[in-house]
Protein backbone atom coordinates (compact mmCIF):
# COMPACT_ATOMS: atom_id res chain seq x y z
CA UNK A 1 0.00 0.00 0.00
CA UNK A 2 1.73 3.12 -0.97
CA UNK A 3 1.90 5.47 1.73
CA UNK A 4 -0.14 8.92 1.91
CA UNK A 5 1.41 12.38 3.25
CA UNK A 6 -1.97 13.38 3.90
CA UNK A 7 -3.71 10.16 5.93
CA UNK A 8 -1.03 9.68 9.34
CA UNK A 9 -1.93 5.95 9.78
CA UNK A 10 -2.68 5.02 13.59
CA UNK A 11 -2.55 1.29 15.53
CA UNK A 12 -4.15 1.64 18.52
CA UNK A 13 -2.26 0.32 21.44
CA UNK A 14 -3.99 -3.67 22.38
CA UNK A 15 -1.41 -4.69 25.01
CA UNK A 16 -0.23 -2.78 28.46
CA UNK A 17 2.89 -1.15 28.59
CA UNK A 18 3.79 -4.05 30.74
CA UNK A 19 3.00 -6.62 28.43
CA UNK A 20 4.67 -5.30 25.23
CA UNK A 21 7.93 -6.64 23.63
CA UNK A 22 9.48 -3.62 22.52
CA UNK A 23 11.97 -3.39 19.27
CA UNK A 24 14.13 -0.69 18.71
CA UNK A 25 14.75 0.99 14.72
CA UNK A 26 17.39 3.65 14.26
CA UNK A 27 18.31 5.88 11.86
CA UNK A 28 21.49 7.15 13.36
CA UNK A 29 23.58 5.14 11.70
CA UNK A 30 23.63 2.03 14.22
CA UNK A 31 25.38 -1.58 13.63
CA UNK A 32 27.16 -4.06 14.51
CA UNK A 33 31.28 -3.70 14.61
CA UNK A 34 31.29 -7.15 12.40
CA UNK A 35 28.79 -5.02 9.83
CA UNK A 36 29.52 -3.14 6.31
CA UNK A 37 29.43 0.65 7.65
CA UNK A 38 27.50 2.83 5.89
CA UNK A 39 28.10 5.11 2.48
CA UNK A 40 27.68 8.99 4.82
CA UNK A 41 26.57 10.06 1.50
CA UNK A 42 23.96 8.72 1.33
CA UNK A 43 22.51 5.11 1.79
CA UNK A 44 19.30 2.95 1.74
CA UNK A 45 20.77 -0.49 3.60
CA UNK A 46 19.50 -1.01 6.87
CA UNK A 47 20.91 -3.57 9.36
CA UNK A 48 19.27 -6.57 11.11
CA UNK A 49 20.33 -6.13 14.58
CA UNK A 50 19.48 -9.20 16.69
CA UNK A 51 17.87 -9.21 20.08
CA UNK A 52 20.69 -11.50 22.08
CA UNK A 53 23.97 -8.76 20.87
CA UNK A 54 25.75 -6.96 23.41
CA UNK A 55 25.90 -3.40 23.36
CA UNK A 56 29.55 -3.12 22.75
CA UNK A 57 29.53 -5.13 19.64
CA UNK A 58 27.23 -2.23 18.19
CA UNK A 59 28.94 1.05 16.18
CA UNK A 60 27.57 4.37 14.68
CA UNK A 61 28.42 5.06 10.71
CA UNK A 62 27.26 8.61 10.23
CA UNK A 63 28.81 11.80 9.90
CA UNK A 64 26.36 14.29 9.57
CA UNK A 65 25.49 14.74 13.80
CA UNK A 66 27.54 14.56 16.96
CA UNK A 67 27.70 11.08 17.84
CA UNK A 68 30.68 11.45 20.04
CA UNK A 69 28.79 10.47 23.61
CA UNK A 70 27.47 7.12 21.59
CA UNK A 71 30.76 6.23 20.68
CA UNK A 72 31.26 5.55 24.32
CA UNK A 73 27.66 4.41 25.18
CA UNK A 74 25.45 3.47 22.39
CA UNK A 75 22.10 3.70 24.83
CA UNK A 76 22.43 7.26 24.51
CA UNK A 77 20.97 6.95 20.99
CA UNK A 78 19.78 3.20 20.61
CA UNK A 79 18.76 2.04 24.34
CA UNK A 80 19.39 -1.31 24.45
CA UNK A 81 20.56 -1.70 27.74
CA UNK A 82 17.93 0.50 28.82
CA UNK A 83 15.19 -1.26 27.83
CA UNK A 84 16.39 -4.94 29.20
CA UNK A 85 16.81 -3.19 32.19
CA UNK A 86 12.86 -2.15 32.27
CA UNK A 87 12.12 -5.86 30.92
CA UNK A 88 13.66 -7.01 34.02
CA UNK A 89 11.92 -4.36 36.16
CA UNK A 90 8.20 -5.52 34.66
CA UNK A 91 8.02 -2.31 33.12
CA UNK A 92 8.25 -3.28 29.86
CA UNK A 93 6.89 -7.10 29.06
CA UNK A 94 9.97 -7.61 27.00
CA UNK A 95 12.70 -6.56 24.21
CA UNK A 96 12.42 -8.12 20.61
CA UNK A 97 14.45 -10.79 18.95
CA UNK A 98 15.01 -7.86 16.07
CA UNK A 99 16.22 -4.61 15.71
CA UNK A 100 16.94 -2.39 12.61
CA UNK A 101 19.45 0.00 12.14
CA UNK A 102 20.02 2.54 8.98
CA UNK A 103 21.76 5.68 8.35
CA UNK A 104 19.11 8.25 7.64
CA UNK A 105 21.22 10.52 5.52
CA UNK A 106 19.13 9.40 2.40
CA UNK A 107 19.71 10.80 -1.20
CA UNK A 108 16.54 8.50 -2.74
CA UNK A 109 13.35 9.25 -1.09
CA UNK A 110 11.59 7.37 -3.61
CA UNK A 111 13.58 4.07 -3.16
CA UNK A 112 12.86 4.64 0.61
CA UNK A 113 9.10 5.53 0.40
CA UNK A 114 8.60 2.43 -1.79
CA UNK A 115 11.06 -0.05 -0.71
CA UNK A 116 13.44 0.39 2.51
CA UNK A 117 10.39 1.54 4.69
CA UNK A 118 7.86 -1.41 3.46
CA UNK A 119 10.97 -4.09 3.52
CA UNK A 120 11.91 -2.52 7.11
CA UNK A 121 8.32 -2.63 8.57
CA UNK A 122 7.89 -6.34 7.15
CA UNK A 123 11.00 -7.62 9.03
CA UNK A 124 9.18 -5.61 12.34
CA UNK A 125 5.99 -7.72 11.73
CA UNK A 126 7.69 -10.68 11.86
CA UNK A 127 9.58 -10.65 14.82
CA UNK A 128 8.35 -10.96 18.30
CA UNK A 129 7.83 -7.17 18.59
CA UNK A 130 4.78 -5.93 19.45
CA UNK A 131 5.59 -2.62 19.90
CA UNK A 132 8.21 -0.02 18.19
CA UNK A 133 10.58 3.00 19.50
CA UNK A 134 12.19 4.66 16.93
CA UNK A 135 15.20 6.99 17.29
CA UNK A 136 17.39 9.40 14.76
CA UNK A 137 20.57 11.13 13.92
CA UNK A 138 20.72 14.40 12.03
CA UNK A 139 17.56 16.41 11.32
CA UNK A 140 17.08 14.83 7.59
CA UNK A 141 17.37 11.21 9.66
CA UNK A 142 14.78 12.60 11.95
CA UNK A 143 12.10 12.55 8.62
CA UNK A 144 13.19 9.36 7.53
CA UNK A 145 12.85 7.75 10.85
CA UNK A 146 9.35 9.34 10.62
CA UNK A 147 8.44 7.48 6.96
CA UNK A 148 9.48 4.27 8.58
CA UNK A 149 7.36 4.93 11.54
CA UNK A 150 4.11 5.24 9.40
CA UNK A 151 4.95 2.17 7.65
CA UNK A 152 5.58 -0.08 10.77
CA UNK A 153 1.90 1.07 11.78
CA UNK A 154 0.40 0.11 8.88
CA UNK A 155 1.33 -3.39 9.71
CA UNK A 156 -0.67 -3.34 12.72
CA UNK A 157 2.73 -2.41 15.10
CA UNK A 158 2.46 0.45 17.61
CA UNK A 159 5.38 3.04 16.99
CA UNK A 160 6.34 5.80 19.67
CA UNK A 161 9.01 8.12 17.61
CA UNK A 162 11.84 9.89 20.12
CA UNK A 163 12.54 12.69 18.29
CA UNK A 164 15.48 15.41 19.37
CA UNK A 165 14.25 17.59 16.07
CA UNK A 166 10.48 17.84 16.55
CA UNK A 167 10.19 20.32 13.66
CA UNK A 168 11.20 17.91 11.03
CA UNK A 169 9.51 15.20 12.48
CA UNK A 170 6.36 17.16 12.75
CA UNK A 171 6.53 17.88 8.80
CA UNK A 172 7.16 14.21 8.26
CA UNK A 173 3.62 13.29 10.00
CA UNK A 174 4.65 10.59 12.22
CA UNK A 175 1.95 8.69 13.81
CA UNK A 176 3.36 9.19 17.75
CA UNK A 177 6.56 11.11 18.36
CA UNK A 178 7.58 12.17 22.13
CA UNK A 179 10.12 15.58 22.05
CA UNK A 180 12.20 15.59 25.28
CA UNK A 181 12.93 19.34 25.30
CA UNK A 182 16.83 20.40 25.75
CA UNK A 183 18.16 17.56 24.53
CA UNK A 184 20.36 17.52 21.32
CA UNK A 185 21.51 15.20 18.18
CA UNK A 186 23.24 12.25 19.50
CA UNK A 187 21.54 12.35 22.63
CA UNK A 188 18.17 10.92 22.34
CA UNK A 189 18.54 9.67 25.73
CA UNK A 190 20.09 12.05 27.49
CA UNK A 191 23.99 12.73 28.17
CA UNK A 192 26.45 10.65 28.57
CA UNK A 193 26.26 11.87 32.50
CA UNK A 194 22.80 10.82 32.94
CA UNK A 195 22.65 6.81 32.73
CA UNK A 196 20.40 6.54 35.52
CA UNK A 197 18.41 9.14 34.22
CA UNK A 198 17.71 7.46 30.97
CA UNK A 199 16.50 4.27 32.56
CA UNK A 200 13.82 6.27 33.93
CA UNK A 201 13.47 8.84 30.85
CA UNK A 202 12.19 5.28 28.88
CA UNK A 203 9.50 5.09 31.48
CA UNK A 204 7.80 7.67 29.95
CA UNK A 205 6.37 5.73 27.86
CA UNK A 206 3.89 4.54 30.31
CA UNK A 207 2.59 7.56 31.23
CA UNK A 208 2.28 8.44 27.59
CA UNK A 209 0.63 5.77 26.85
CA UNK A 210 -2.08 6.87 29.75
CA UNK A 211 -2.81 10.10 27.34
CA UNK A 212 -3.14 8.49 24.43
CA UNK A 213 -6.81 8.62 24.58
CA UNK A 214 -6.82 12.11 24.50
CA UNK A 215 -3.73 12.62 22.02
CA UNK A 216 -5.39 10.03 19.35
CA UNK A 217 -4.34 11.86 16.00
CA UNK A 218 -6.92 13.65 13.49
CA UNK A 219 -5.85 14.43 10.65
CA UNK A 220 -2.69 15.04 12.80
CA UNK A 221 -0.09 13.55 14.40
CA UNK A 222 0.31 13.16 18.18
CA UNK A 223 3.11 14.70 19.37
CA UNK A 224 3.91 15.27 22.65
CA UNK A 225 6.44 18.07 24.21
CA UNK A 226 8.47 16.71 27.64
CA UNK A 227 10.58 18.66 29.99
CA UNK A 228 12.57 17.30 32.52
CA UNK A 229 12.17 18.09 36.13
CA UNK A 230 13.89 17.40 39.15
CA UNK A 231 15.23 14.14 39.93
CA UNK A 232 13.92 11.48 37.76
CA UNK A 233 10.36 13.03 37.04
CA UNK A 234 8.85 14.36 33.77
CA UNK A 235 6.47 16.57 32.86
CA UNK A 236 4.69 16.38 29.98
CA UNK A 237 2.99 19.29 27.61
CA UNK A 238 0.66 19.63 24.94
CA UNK A 239 2.42 21.75 22.13
CA UNK A 240 0.53 24.60 21.32
CA UNK A 241 -1.58 25.23 17.82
Amino acid sequence: MPMSKRCIPYTPRFREIKESVFALVSTAGIHLREQEPYNVDGDNSWRLIPGNIQTEQLMVTHSHYDHQDADQDINCIFPLDRLRELAAEGIIGGVGDKHLGFMGYTQNFRDLYERVAPEMAKTISRSQADAVILTAGCPLCHRVAAAIAREIEMTGIPTVFITVAPDQTRQAGPPRAIAPLRFTLGNSLGALDSQIYNARFCSMLSVASKQEKSLEPSGSQSMLNMTAASGNQLTFKRPKK
